[in-house]
């Protein structure tokens, strides 16, 4: 589902695993578990996609980091002047 959202791209959700997947706009992606379809229906039906995750998901859900949000594009030059 595409979140209508400044911050957040989109979710997966997988309701075999219980298992909800958010993509920030950063680049990073976090997979929360134990998400249940009552959850999932609150997600999509919300006014704040960003304001229900935060408030209902994120820090509730057993979750962790999968993908860390991409380098700042300044970090990459400073890296690449330095041979890293």
């Amino acid at each position: 589902m595409v979140a209508q959202s400044s911050w957040i791209s989109l979710f997966e959700y997988d309701p075999a695993q219980l298992r909800l997947t958010t993509h920030l706009k950063d680049g990073s992606i976090h997979q929360h578990t134990f998400v249940t379809a009552l959850d999932w229906a609150g997600l999509q039906t919300a006014q704040s996609h960003g304001k229900h995750w935060a408030n209902n998901i994120k820090g509730k859900k057993l979750g962790i980091r999968v993908k860390s949000a991409r380098a700042p594009l300044g970090e990459i030059k400073r890296s690449k002047q330095n041979g890293k």
